[in-house]
């Protein structure tokens, strides 16, 4: 038997052999075959892996991984009060993710002046996921994704290895840094309720990267505008730190166009100038453009805010350069110096970055932004410059160490795994208390304090939840008599005597979370989203003269001492049904009171080491004639040359601090003056009077009429009258985004209420929607169809060059 040499044919034979593999198919059984064999990750991969889990696994410790798994209700300083929204959203305005909540200050907009992305996916996801888990998972969030953003912010940047994985172990200590609390971004500031902001910075570190490579490869345009408008929809502030950081990227790829020829992944196609520009703002543009139906509205409406009147931080060498941070800052000036000698491009944007937010908050005049919300900003940027520096260190000394022992290493990436696990060693020595306990004296000499201790107690603190709390059972006890309260004399708004030492619940803003807990019978005159309600102003004076130990939250309000009587008027303006005091002082006045009836009681309860008294009663008084539609005697008065801002409407701070100048803030401080109401518009027929004048005490007086049949929704009002044309007064906060069916208005009455002029015997308001909403989603619609085109477009450009 003989064969042919090409072993296509045989001679002789009862069987012919195969002809010979094409290399088409060959190829084929080749990548099939591939699919199911084990693949071994390169060093880099792997040593970015093992940073990252590392660095994840720790915060994991810290936050107590048990407890994220046990079905608790969060707590924890403004965490706790949070803990409602998403809960209110899931049920009353999916798929709609904005909306009126009535739960707090007489109602307000929610997510209009908030961060609607990470409440939203908590909303969503809690159909699938019990609440409590979802909500404490969604608080981490930000947390966890910090270093995989971080590590591929590095990696799209085109950094070598181990720079990235290096820059992902440098969010570890950032986590922990315990020199800011409340600011944003670390794990300190995400306990106190910071959760959005920490999302947003991971969003921002992502988007950056993928802009960047966008920017030098024309790849994953679509990805990174996404990217862009979900850090937007997470928080305003890391927005800022992420579009600055893309027009330095943009400043530096138009600077390096001009000076030479660069090709995009080794084709030859340039990018010119003109490109870059058109890249910037393709992808900056369509990311705002994308957020617009939010975007807008928050800008355009924000007149309708409330500013805190924060005093700024002026200790800025304290603030900026402490102490316990001053090897972070040694590090990141030896990267910023060698960076720039290297022109290294990540180094020298990040260090413009760092000193732009640094100078915002020295030149904040924080009138919209408090000053301190850039400082997380300033450390984030020195931390990793502070790892791209450990990184070219590291793998400096391998490179050197490979070359003096003669071993064979990739050219372009020495240290990939041991660079990436010598970076995350050092970031745990500073990190992980007990790691090496000889030199624990020796750190914190030279500035290292390890904190995650710190951050284990404040973590048990918020996951333990309300249950477990030594004042549980009076917490749970006060939230059941409030609800029977409810259904026995009716539903309605409740203020509650404030004291600090209401944190033995888990949080002094507990009581805000009477609206969850009472299954939305009874809200809670104070709420978490001050800036969010123009009412908020008044209610901290109702606060003052009903608490013995007031918050005083808003700065520059013009607040007394305990006064329940004139209190109780305020309540009644308002239409806040119920009181509940539990301070002896504050007792005896509200059981003098006339206005005031004693209908439930919740004690005595043990203090718990909370000082004198030892033990604690809450007396629940229903407020008389509270109610939340009333006909007016007589005819409001419009003040003329105020707007729709508080500055107009309330006032500004005056020599002695305090805000009552403006004509509403007057008016509210003078009950003998409410016979008129003030408002900011009406009918021509009603009188007009300038704001900075005394208005007269008196005006043309209404017609007797009765109202009947009030229906009080969540985001509806409805009610009849025995008589139209007369003025009523709907005891809710004013926005623009409600509209009366029945009637004119409403108008924007003192201090922040709508009145009607009824058509028609029978009235509804809804809240719907404002000029600004309206143009927010056209923009957002086109934005998303221009998307959606230009991805098909590119899809097609692809399927055409294969």
């Amino acid at each position: 038997m003989s064969l042919s040499i090409d072993g296509a044919e045989t001679v002789g034979s009862e069987f012919s052999l195969p002809a010979p593999i094409t290399p088409p198919l060959r190829w084929r059984l080749d990548n099939a075959l591939a699919r199911f064999s084990l693949k071994v990750p390169s060093s880099q991969t792997l040593g970015a892996l093992i940073v990252i889990v590392g660095v994840i696994a720790v915060c994991l410790w810290q936050l107590h991984l048990p407890l994220l798994l046990t079905n608790t209700t969060t707590t924890g300083g403004d965490t706790g009060a949070h803990f409602i929204l998403p809960a209110f959203a899931s049920a009353h305005l999916l798929p709609h993710l904005t909306g009126w909540d009535p739960g707090w200050y007489d109602g307000f907009p929610l997510y209009t002046f908030y961060f609607v992305l990470p409440d939203s996916l908590v909303a969503i996801l809690s159909h699938v996921i019990a609440y409590n888990l979802v909500f404490k998972w969604a608080t981490v969030a930000g947390t966890l994704t910090l270093p995989v953003a971080a590590y591929l912010f590095g990696r799209l940047c085109n950094l070598r290895a181990p720079l990235p994985a290096a820059m992902s172990a440098a969010t570890l200590p950032f986590l922990f840094d315990p020199t800011f609390t409340i600011d944003g971004g670390n794990i300190f500031s995400t306990l106190a309720g910071e959760y959005s902001y920490s999302l947003s910075l991971s969003l921002a570190l992502l988007f950056l990267g993928l802009f960047v490579r966008y920017l030098r490869t024309g790849k994953g345009r679509t990805i990174a505008i996404v990217v862009l408008c979900a850090t937007l929809l997470a928080h305003v502030v890391p927005t800022f730190y992420a579009l600055l950081g893309a027009g330095l990227f943009g400043v530096e790829e138009f600077v390096a166009s001009r000076r030479r020829v660069k090709y995009e992944s080794g084709d030859s196609v340039l990018t010119r100038p003109r490109t870059v520009l058109v890249r910037v703002l393709v992808v900056c543009g369509g990311g705002l453009l994308l957020a617009a139906w939010w975007l807008v509205p928050f800008v355009a409406e924000s007149a309708y805010s409330t500013s805190m009147n924060y005093s700024k931080v002026t200790t800025y060498a304290a603030t900026l350069f402490p102490q316990a941070d001053w090897w972070v800052l040694v590090l990141a000036a030896f990267a910023v110096m060698f960076g720039w000698w290297r022109r290294d491009h990540v180094v020298m944007v990040l260090s413009v970055l760092a000193a732009l937010m640094a100078a915002a908050l020295v030149l904040d005049p924080t009138t919209a932004v408090y000053n301190m919300r850039f400082l997380p900003l300033w450390f984030i940027s020195l931390y990793l410059l502070a790892g791209w520096m450990v990184g070219v260190a590291l793998s400096a000394w391998v490179r050197r160490r490979n070359e003096i022992l003669e071993i064979a290493t990739h050219a372009h990436t020495p240290g990939a795994l041991s660079g990436a696990l010598g970076a995350l060693a050092l970031t745990l020595l500073v990190v992980v208390p007990g790691v090496l306990p000889s030199l624990g004296g020796i750190l914190a000499d030279i500035g290292i304090h390890q904190g995650a201790n710190q951050v284990a107690n404040w973590a048990s603190w918020n996951y333990t939840g309300f249950e477990g709390k030594a004042s549980y059972k009076e917490f749970s006890s006060l939230m059941a008599t409030m609800e029977k309260v409810g259904h026995t004399h009716g539903c309605g708004s409740a203020l509650w005597e404030y004291n600090a030492n209401q944190n033995r619940f888990g949080t002094p803003e507990a009581l805000m979370d009477l609206p969850y807990f009472t299954k939305g019978c009874i809200s809670s005159q104070e709420g978490l989203l001050f800036e969010s309600a123009a009412t908020t102003p008044f209610h901290f004076i109702n606060q003052a003269e009903l608490s013995l130990s007031p918050s005083e939250a808003v700065a520059g309000m013009p607040y007394g001492s305990l006064d329940v009587a004139l209190g109780v008027q305020h309540l009644q303006l308002l239409g806040v049904r119920y009181y509940m005091a539990y301070s002896s002082a504050a007792v005896a006045q509200a059981n003098a009171d006339p206005t005031l009836t004693l209908v439930a009681t919740s004690g005595p309860w043990p203090m718990n080491g909370y000082g004198t008294p030892s033990t604690i009663t809450w007396d629940i008084y229903q407020v008389r004639h509270a109610t939340v539609i009333e006909p007016l005697h007589n005819q409001p008065v419009v003040i003329t040359g105020v707007g729709p801002s508080q500055a107009t409407w309330i006032g500004s701070p005056g020599p002695d601090g305090q805000t009552a100048d403006g004509p509403a803030m007057r008016w509210y401080l003078h009950p003998d003056e409410w016979n008129v109401f003030l408002a900011a518009s009406g009918p021509s027929s009603w009188a007009r009077q300038g704001g900075g004048a005394r208005w007269p005490s008196t005006s043309r007086s209404e017609p007797k009429t009765t109202v009947s049949s009030t229906r009080v929704l969540t985001s509806s009002i409805s009610f009849s009258v025995s008589r139209i044309g007369v003025p009523v007064l709907v005891k809710v906060s004013y926005f623009p985004a409600w509209k009366a069916e029945g009637a004119l208005g409403p108008y924007r009455v003192a201090p922040n209420l709508m009145v009607v002029v009824p058509t028609s015997h029978h009235v509804v308001l809804h809240y719907g929607t404002t000029h600004a909403q309206l143009i927010g989603e056209l923009l957002s619609v086109l934005a998303l169809c221009a998307l959606i085109g230009g991805w098909l477009t590119q899809k097609r450009r692809m399927r055409a060059l294969r």
